[in-house]
């Protein structure tokens, strides 16, 4: 019993001998964080330092984490979420595209429809009308009766 005991005062001077941690650059309070931690997948807080997570807790454990210089963002209780962003870009298809018929930023069909015939009279000799449509355009938004369509590689089903 006295060994149990004496282990038990010997962790706790050990934990209240351990230092602070250093200030982090940035801590997120108030917030409903998912860590993806099946053990405790919520926190309220995280501390980042050095472009790493170091804490994920409580806004109570987060205190030790803030200093004079540590930028502190109150969530309000909105959702912060672990992630993996990419920005890049693709120059060569950029190119490619700059020379082909490109729909983006077209919203209507009437509008599409115009682009497509001014790029098809623009360009007689090309035996097909191509080039990026953005994703967001389906083909059976135009049919097979459409004025342009046997030029128009994809727009039509072709």
């Amino acid at each position: 019993m006295r060994r149990a005991i004496g282990a038990v005062l010997l962790a706790m001077l050990a934990l209240a001998a351990a230092p602070a941690p250093q200030p982090a650059d940035l801590v997120f309070t108030r917030g409903a964080v998912y860590t993806v931690d099946g053990a405790r997948s919520w926190a309220e807080a995280v501390a980042v330092a050095d472009g790493r997570i170091v804490f994920a807790g409580t806004d109570a454990d987060a205190k030790p984490w803030i200093g004079p210089k540590t930028k502190v963002l109150d969530l309000g209780g909105k959702m912060l979420l672990p992630a993996f962003h990419d920005a890049h870009v693709h120059p060569v298809s950029g190119g490619v595209e700059a020379l082909e018929c490109d729909l983006n930023g077209l919203s209507t069909q009437v509008a599409i429809l115009q682009k497509v015939k001014r790029y098809a009279a623009e360009h007689a000799a090309a035996p097909w009308v191509t080039g990026p449509m953005g994703g967001r355009y389906s083909p059976k938004a135009f049919t097979r009766n459409t004025a342009i369509c046997p030029r128009v590689l994809g727009l039509c089903g072709q």
